[in-house]
């Protein structure tokens, strides 16, 4: 139960720019603003009745009041079956549900219909009730953020499993904060009741009022109106009192939302839970079950309180605590609202990073505490390794040089060789000496065939670390052990994925001899990384996933930031974005403080980075590039994906460097090769180096690293027939981005070829392939609106003759000759091979809408609509 208590004490929903906790209600409609007038999101989660419409009634006020423009969506539980109601509940025409319209012009004209309301520049698109809405109307909003970006406020019900609506929105809005609406303070109880009751409140009233809603806006409301209504509230002497108690009965209807996302099971857990309202954690797990108990607790009907030095589980608010106590009739007719779909560590981690970061730091230090007890009354080996690891973990380099110094050598064998490894840890991760760290290991060999397994497994493993694959004679003695060693097993493993050995490194895998506690993780974390290196990117994201979520409970940093590392790898190249920078979030709050982690955790951001420039936001990429760089100057972690970059780097120069894919291939590290000539080739071709990378093409295995290859290579040699190929096999085993990105290359290859109706198609097919990815990718069409380089003037004329307005009227709204519009319009049409206006119209209204200037443009656009109308 402890894991639980620190997850309901921190039961704030993460947020990119930092915590939200302390937050009063007055505050939330201008932090939403502010993030609105960033061009971000943000998404509200509450209980049904924590007043979250109200939140975004007051937010769209002033907003219009700032001269924004503001379309309010809402989802409506009745008609959630219904395709498109909540777009015509909002007054907005379907033209699908009139007759002779044909259905597959639908959503491109509901499309059109929202983008003509929400200008790209100064519009807010508002949705309430995000859960509840249908998911025709989803679509179409996912669709128009992706291409046009506007900034979403959103609300839905607090608690897992998320609708199915909520993750398809979340996975477009980013990036967007999180915010779990807090309760009402007792003050601001106060402040809402005296309103209602039109004079002054007794304190006592207020209290109760405050009790039994638990803070909740939408209950303070029932029981006011039921107090007046049942004559418990009333007005002695010119204030109101409470005469007796202010629950009752007809409260039923106000509570019946809260438990609407119950299946029948959780139902009956809850109702036992309340009868005995205020119950231990482990007498609740015997009573009702640790599943139900921790469902409760996510949806936030159950709470942790502590009275005293004992916690007790309660049913939130008290009035439905004692409505259930009233054996209820309604709970048959709740029904489940869950999605079937498992739950990761993304959907689990509600707390902000910064309490998940503590709460992981503040476990550790207990189980250093305990370890340096039992080592201070007996300093030896045995003793030593636990609390060595531990500190080592943390990063705590005075106690773990203390350790070093004090302890007595003594013990078994298996003792000593395992203190002698992390010690050579030490010197090699903290001091930077490894030649030490291998000569110690060395000196410590011919115990054994098992304590020699070790020894030369922690060589490999500490030479892979510091950037480099292990040299032939290490090989050499490592690779017999490996037939029944499982340490030096997981060490040959991790070095051939590094080394590109992706089909090798399965079968040793999966011959390893034998899976103890000390090695089934890191089996897993390795197992993870080689099924995303052969295309099975979804099992070895889930597996990294689950690992991730163990590393948090049993809190230990490095554990966490590999995996994490691991899961973001496999994210980036199935374009799950929002996902990763959940991961990031956490990752960005740590420590960092142990260089093995470090390393870990400087290339996670650094793949944030590149996740980011996809996304098209290049000042966030920058701004990731800086912090991967603090304190981290070694080579990136295994399987060496990434190289940390120099301090003042940029992203694009620290990718497009041939002379770093060059250092890679003289280390043996042709993973990290393979992965930095395909970012180097899509800015410049370096034959020489990539000759040299395929010359060690037999090496490399597996068919998303062989994909990659054959990529780069067909950039580097400008081979236009390659690509049809290559595009296929990208798509198929290094997921959706890469092909995107292929797509993109190939369009631009096919414009230098001067073949421009092959080079608008491809075009065309890389932007449909982008909107099927859950998150904009707009930064990867960058490559191409710059090759085509239309001034500022050009790109204005472009769209609004695209957008549908004759050149004439271009040259009357920009007040400009006809010939200068003609010659703009030439070079256009010239630059984009748009044959004519057609041509010209698709372009505008895909992927050149990434281009800057085009939002200003489409505002013109629209004016001159009107004003022809």
């Amino acid at each position: 139960m402890g894991k639980r208590v620190a997850k309901v004490e921190g039961n704030k929903m993460l947020d990119m720019w930092g915590a939200t906790d302390g937050l009063m209600r007055s505050e939330l409609p201008d932090k939403v603003i502010r993030q609105a007038q960033l061009g971000h999101s943000a998404l509200i989660v509450g209980l049904p009745t924590s007043g979250r419409s109200r939140l975004l009634t007051v937010v769209g006020k002033k907003l219009r009041e700032l001269s924004y423009n503001v379309l309010t969506l809402t989802g409506s539980r009745a008609a959630i079956d219904q395709p498109f109601s909540s777009l015509t509940l909002s007054g907005i025409d379907v033209p699908g549900l009139q007759p002779g319209f044909p259905r597959s012009g639908v959503m491109a004209s509901l499309a059109d219909q929202l983008m003509e309301r929400l200008p790209k520049h100064g519009s807010v698109l508002i949705i309430d009730d995000l859960d509840e809405m249908d998911q025709a109307t989803i679509s179409v909003l996912c669709a128009l953020r992706r291409r046009h970006g506007t900034p979403m406020i959103l609300s839905c019900l607090s608690g897992f499993p998320l609708s199915k609506a909520t993750m398809d929105v979340a996975a477009v809005a980013q990036p967007c904060l999180r915010l779990q609406l807090p309760d009402l303070l007792f003050a601001e109880v106060g402040q809402m009741v005296r309103p209602l009751l039109g004079g002054r409140v007794d304190q006592t009233a207020i209290s109760q009022i405050a009790a039994l809603s638990g803070g909740l806006p939408g209950l303070v409301e029932a029981i006011v109106a039921g107090g007046v209504e049942a004559g418990r509230l009333v007005e002695h002497q010119g204030q109101w009192i409470s005469v007796g108690d202010l629950y009752g009965q007809n409260l039923g209807a106000a509570l019946l939302p809260l438990l609407r996302t119950l299946d029948q099971g959780l139902m009956e857990a809850l109702v036992a839970l309340a009868k005995v309202n205020g119950i231990e954690p482990a007498h609740a797990d015997q009573l009702v079950g640790h599943d139900a108990i921790d469902a409760l607790m996510r949806r936030g009907l159950v709470r942790l309180q502590v009275l005293g030095h004992h916690p007790c589980l309660y049913v939130y608010p008290l009035a439905l605590a004692r409505d259930l106590q009233e054996e209820p009739s309604f709970g048959a007719s709740i029904e489940s609202m869950g999605s079937g779909r498992p739950a990761t560590i993304i959907d689990k981690v509600q707390v902000d990073a910064v309490a998940l970061v503590d709460s992981m730091a503040q476990a550790q230090a207990a189980r250093v505490r305990q370890w340096l007890a039992n080592w201070q009354e007996q300093p030896d080996a045995k003793r030593a390794r636990p609390l060595l690891a531990a500190v080592l973990d943390a990063g705590d380099l005075p106690m773990a040089e203390s350790v070093l110094a004090q302890t007595v050598v003594s013990g078994s064998s298996d003792d000593v060789a395992r203190f002698v490894a992390l010690k050579a840890s030490h010197l090699a991760l903290f001091k930077g000496d490894l030649p030490a760290a291998l000569v110690l290991l060395r000196d410590q060999l011919g115990q054994g065939l098992a304590l020699d397994a070790l020894l030369l497994a922690s060589m490999a493993h500490l030479t892979l670390l510091s950037g480099q694959i292990p040299d032939d004679g290490l090989l050499a003695s490592l690779a017999p052990l490996a037939e029944n060693q499982a340490v030096a097993t997981l060490a040959l493993a991790e070095i051939q994925l590094a080394a590109g050995a992706i089909d090798q490194a399965g079968r040793t895998l999966a011959g390893l001899p034998v899976i103890t506690a000390h090695s089934g993780a890191a089996v897993k974390t390795l197992a993870s990384l080689q099924q995303i290196l052969t295309g099975r990117l979804d099992q070895g994201v889930q597996g990294a996933l689950g690992l991730v979520e163990q590393a948090i409970q049993s809190a230990r940093f490095e554990a966490l930031v590999d995996n994490a590392y691991v899961a973001i790898l496999g994210m980036a190249l199935q374009g799950q974005f929002h996902q990763a920078e959940t991961l990031l979030e956490i990752i960005q709050h740590l420590p960092g403080r142990c260089p093995a982690a470090g390393d870990f955790r400087a290339a996670a951001i650094f793949l944030g980075a590149v996740l980011a420039r996809f996304q098209g936001r290049a000042d966030y990429a920058q701004a990731l590039v800086h912090q991967s760089q603090v304190g981290h100057e070694a080579v990136g972690p295994f399987p060496g994906m990434t190289t940390g970059p120099q301090a003042g780097a940029t992203l694009t120069s620290v990718l497009s460097s041939w002379a770093r894919v060059d250092d890679l291939i003289d280390r043996g590290l042709l993973t990290a090769a393979v992965f930095g000539a395909v970012e180097a080739a899509e800015k410049s071709a370096d034959q020489a180096v990539m000759q040299r990378l395929l010359t060690l093409a037999d090496r490399i295995e597996g068919p998303t690293l062989k994909a990659l290859l054959a990529y780069a290579a067909a950039l580097c040699s400008r081979s236009i027939n390659a690509f049809p190929e290559v595009i296929a096999q990208l798509a198929a085993s290094a997921g959706a981005v890469d092909a995107i990105r292929a797509r993109v290359s190939y369009a631009l290859l096919l414009r230098e070829s001067g073949d421009m109706a092959a080079w608008i198609a491809m075009m065309d097919q890389a932007y449909e392939a982008a909107g099927l990815v859950e998150c904009r990718c707009d930064g990867i069409f960058k490559r191409a609106i710059d090759a085509i380089d239309l001034s500022p003037r050009e790109l204005e004329i472009a769209c609004l003759v695209g957008g549908g307005m004759s050149p004439a009227r271009v040259s009357n709204s920009l007040s400009v000759s006809g010939r200068t519009v003609e010659a703009h319009l030439s070079s256009v049409y010239r630059k984009t091979g748009a044959t004519g206006r057609s041509d010209l119209s698709r372009i505008v209204r895909s992927w050149l809408t990434l281009a800057s200037g085009t939002a200003l443009t489409r505002q013109m656009v629209l004016a001159a609509k009107e004003t022809d109308a």
